[in-house]
């Protein structure tokens, strides 16, 4: 698994948090953000993004 980035961790973590509304929509679609995403499952995406890429 690669290292993860912290800022990318630790942003979409206060992303997801913030009430759907206020969200992006298509960038959550875009990015494959869930409503109600935990650290452990935006860990794991954000590793997705990062073996895609190698």
């Amino acid at each position: 698994m690669p290292k993860l980035s912290r800022p990318d961790l630790h942003n979409l973590t206060k992303y997801v948090a913030l009430p759907k509304k206020q969200r992006n929509a298509d960038f959550d679609k875009a990015l494959g953000i869930k409503e109600g995403m935990d650290q452990q499952a935006l860990s794991a995406l954000i590793a997705s993004w990062y073996n895609s890429t190698d």
